[in-house]
């Protein structure tokens, strides 16, 4: 544990639960030394919480396994001398964990005042617990914030097996998870015996919330000039080769002159630049052919590549005008694997002219850095993060450019200058989207995509005992469906959009909708909707 940790009683009656629990991990820190080299446990209390819980009880705490001679009380009147104290004492590093003990949500306990407390505590390397007593859900800096409950105990054992009745057993915790700022934490398994200083956790672990998504960030650097391209030289000249052709670049205004918007890979190798000015660039290259930006057709052939994306997974999201998100979780094993479902995808846009990096991990942070600054493929790994991002630079984070430009004006350049740097100072100076970002791309914050197509108004899932590994098992539930869209759609309504062949996992479905929304998979139409778009619009 590293940081500060909030542990919520939501009643007061939860008081007592909670306070076990954070004496419990607090046993837990001090016992991993041994007894000579063992730190003393700091506990700072509020009145008010002392006078609604009462005072830790010595003989007891001696026997839930803290080191009574190591265990130092403290009492300040007020909240304000109580924050004073923790942040003096997380300053040395001669405590094994300090528990700051509060009632309710005091004003003076905010969020800057959580977020300096951990950063003493992470810096100083001294777990900081919080125990709050019936408090409200509130912003904390806090890694974790853990809800503390009190559920019955079971009663003794008698040497046969049975209940001795009206007997108290061990103590029982129910906790929930309210908060979690990293992806595993260790999970603690009770087996009935007494908390002592013995008592460790398990060395297994699992994920605290479900952290097994798997996201593809799909960018398209060239996408303008890919589509004039497959509309003058046809959907495979980049097989074929590009012909020879004077670089191609799209002028927009910009600031009231006429600007650089779009370039493709030869006018890059030539020297051209986005932003650049055009009567500059006509200088340098006087035969470059200058075509006038069209965003309408970009983000209709965007859309047209987004439908296509749907013959692997349902769950596609945009990603500006140059990308898409695209959540694979659960759909890589229909497709061979991650691997060959990132190969068959990048293979088969590049046989339909269009330019693609793609990437693949846990957050859709790390895949987009991945894509952009990575290389044209890329797979990681959840634990692998660190590592990949640490030499890439600011920009990968998905700043604004004001923000990458400060940052290097005082020597920040990549995400390895900033990755373990104080925090306080960065948000102070730069604002707090920059630690998000990195947060984001880290796996520590959550970033939701929102799918582009919306959930039909009918729908019909039929559960399989077995995830669906082949085209044939599909088409054997292909035959049945019409029977059961009978029965799904007796109310009369018309139905504009079917959609049959989603396949998830080991779910299958196929629904219908009222609005015009396309199919969520349909093979045939989505390979007409992008050769129009790419011819038609363009």
């Amino acid at each position: 544990m590293e940081g500060l940790t909030e542990i919520r009683a939501p009643q007061t009656r939860d008081a007592g639960a909670a306070t076990g629990f954070a004496l419990a991990i607090a046993a837990l820190c001090q016992g991993v030394a041994s007894a000579e080299l063992r730190l003393p446990v700091l506990w700072i209390g509020q009145a008010m919480g002392a006078k609604e819980a009462g005072l830790p009880y010595a003989v007891g705490l001696q026997a839930y396994g803290l080191d009574m001679r190591r265990f130092l009380l403290g009492r300040p009147r007020t909240v304000q001398d109580a924050l004073w104290i923790v942040e003096a004492a997380l300053t040395a590093p001669v405590f094994a964990s300090v528990i700051l003990e509060v009632r309710g949500n005091p004003t003076c306990l905010g969020l800057s005042e959580s977020r300096r407390l951990h950063v003493r505590a992470r810096a100083g390397g001294t777990p900081l617990l919080l125990l709050r007593q019936s408090g409200e859900e509130e912003a904390s800096s806090a890694l974790f914030r853990l809800r503390v409950e009190s559920r019955p105990g079971q009663g003794q054992r008698l040497p046969d097996g049975a209940i001795l009745p009206g007997s108290i057993g061990n103590p029982v915790f129910h906790v929930t998870a309210e908060k979690a700022g990293c992806c595993r934490m260790p999970v603690q398994f009770w087996n009935g015996a007494p908390m002592t200083a013995a008592f460790m956790p398990s060395t297994r672990t699992q994920p605290l919330f479900s952290q097994t998504q798997r996201i593809l960030s799909l960018t398209f650097p060239h996408l303008p000039t890919n589509r004039v391209a497959r509309l003058r030289w046809g959907m495979s000249w980049l097989s074929r080769g590009r012909p020879d052709h004077p670089p191609i670049v799209f002028s927009g205004q910009v600031k009231n002159a006429m600007r650089i918007v779009a370039l493709d890979h030869v006018a890059e190798r030539s020297g051209l630049r986005f932003g650049q000015g055009i009567t500059e660039a006509r200088a340098i290259h006087p035969v470059i052919d200058v075509i006038p930006a069209d965003p309408a057709a970009d983000r209709a052939f965007l859309d047209g590549l987004a439908d296509w994306c749907d013959r692997y997974t349902p769950l596609v999201a945009m990603d500006g005008d140059r990308g898409l998100f695209l959540d694979i979780t659960g759909c890589a094993h229909l497709h061979g694997g991650e691997k060959a479902l990132l190969d068959d995808l990048l293979f088969r846009l590049f046989h339909l002219g269009v330019e693609a990096h793609a990437a693949i991990s846990n957050t859709p942070g790390l895949s987009w850095a991945m894509a952009h600054f990575g290389g044209t493929r890329m797979i990681a790994a959840a634990e692998d993060a660190e590592t990949i991002l640490s030499p890439m630079p600011l920009a990968a984070l998905r700043l604004a450019r004001e923000t990458v430009e400060a940052l290097a004006r005082v020597g920040l350049k990549t995400v390895g200058d900033i990755l373990h740097a104080p925090r306080a100072p960065l948000v102070r100076r730069f604002g707090t989207q920059l630690l998000l970002r990195l947060d984001q791309a880290l796996g520590l914050d959550d970033e939701p995509l929102s799918p582009r197509l919306t959930v039909a108004s009918l729908s019909r899932e039929r559960r399989l005992a077995t995830p669906v590994e082949g085209r044939m098992t599909f088409s054997a539930w292909h035959c049945n469906w019409p029977r059961d869209w009978s029965r799904l759609s007796k109310n009369g309504e018309k139905v504009d959009v079917f959609s049959n062949s989603c396949c998830f996992g080991s779910m299958a479905r196929f629904s219908a909708s009222r609005h015009g929304h396309p199919p969520l998979t349909r093979p045939r139409a989505r390979g007409r909707a992008l050769s129009g778009t790419a011819s038609g619009r363009a």
